[in-house]
């Protein structure tokens, strides 16, 4: 899931969360969070993502990438 994150995404990482295989959540600089979910679609889930950070919003959720939220 790692490899997967765009140049944008790691140059904001602040730190990654695991608590179990399919509650993946991304700590990014600014108090933002990104809900990864599982470790599927990684590659999807990365450029969905990436163009949703000029939006506003303290949380993305690309846990299901056809159908993101942010609040």
């Amino acid at each position: 899931m790692l490899a997967a994150l765009s140049d944008d995404l790691r140059e904001q990482l602040v730190a990654v969360s695991v608590t179990s295989p399919v509650a993946i959540r991304l700590e990014l600089r600014g108090e933002r969070v990104v809900v990864w979910g599982d470790d599927s679609e990684s590659a999807l889930k990365s450029k969905v993502a990436t163009a949703l950070l000029k939006r506003k919003g303290s949380e993305i959720d690309v846990s299901a990438p056809a159908v993101v939220t942010i609040r």
